[in-house]
């Protein structure tokens, strides 16, 4: 989607004491800057059979499918019951000796 919005990039940022002036370019999409850029004929030609290739209200759909899978797959891990996770038990003897440096060969 980002091929298709338009974005200001910032231009100029100019500080007046605590006043902060910002000036920024004609807004172009990615694919705007990147023909304007200095990159290869056949680089611009292969961006230009992609950009022409998709469709954005399509690429929209596609995500929006997406978003919604994942909502339903999150809820329904939400709702499946929790298993309790029980720690490993250790007798109250062994922990003593454990903490005193005597082993049981003693």
């Amino acid at each position: 989607m980002n091929f298709f919005q338009p974005q200001m990039k910032l231009v100029e940022k100019t500080r007046t004491g605590a006043k902060v002036h910002k000036r920024y370019d004609q807004a172009q999409t990615p694919y705007q800057r990147l023909l304007d850029s200095k990159i290869s004929a056949r680089a611009k030609r292969d961006l230009t059979r992609q950009y022409i290739s998709l469709n954005p209200v399509q690429l929209k759909r596609d995500i929006t499918k997406c978003q919604d899978k994942l909502l339903r797959l999150a809820k329904r891990k939400e709702m499946q019951p929790r298993k309790e996770v029980k720690p490993p038990t250790i007798s109250r003897t062994f922990s003593v000796r454990q903490r005193k440096g005597v082993s049981r060969a003693s």
